[in-house]
């Protein structure tokens, strides 16, 4: 199954000590060559890395997120899709990063993922359309 996987995923695919790596992993073996991400949910990964309590060093941070690519394809996200995240999240009344998610979102069902795996799935609903949301847990993933 096509499957979206945003920078939280990705974070926790990267950070071993991560209470949520083991089931990251599973679901990038899940996916089986059919996970994908975007060039945002790269650059939100780095900034979450380098800014962790213990933050990782910018240059290792960087080899770490270049190190994704060739297990995960990455799609660039048009100005469409971004143009597409300020509207919707606009029409809904919401403010705020909440735009950082409805863009992932939008990038998912931009590049015809038919599932999106996050840690915060409240927020992908909003702009999930008929696409699954699937929150990553500590111990797998939870489809409502």
């Amino acid at each position: 199954m096509k499957t979206y996987l945003d920078s939280t995923v990705l974070v926790s695919l990267l950070c071993v000590q991560s209470r949520f790596h083991r089931a990251a992993d599973a679901v990038l073996a899940e996916a089986a060559g059919r996970a994908f991400t975007s060039t945002h949910a790269l650059a939100e990964t780095y900034r979450t890395l380098t800014t962790l309590r213990l933050p990782i060093p910018p240059r290792i941070a960087c080899q770490l997120v270049e190190g994704l690519e060739p297990s995960i394809r990455v799609i660039a996200i048009s100005r469409a899709v971004y143009a597409s995240a300020l509207a919707e999240t606009a029409r809904q009344g919401l403010a705020g990063p909440i735009v950082y998610d409805a863009v992932h979102c939008l990038a998912a069902l931009a590049g015809r993922a038919k599932r999106v795996v996050t840690r915060n799935a409240s927020h992908f609903r909003l702009f999930a359309g008929s696409m699954d949301v699937v929150e990553l847990m500590e111990r797998g993933i939870d489809e409502e």
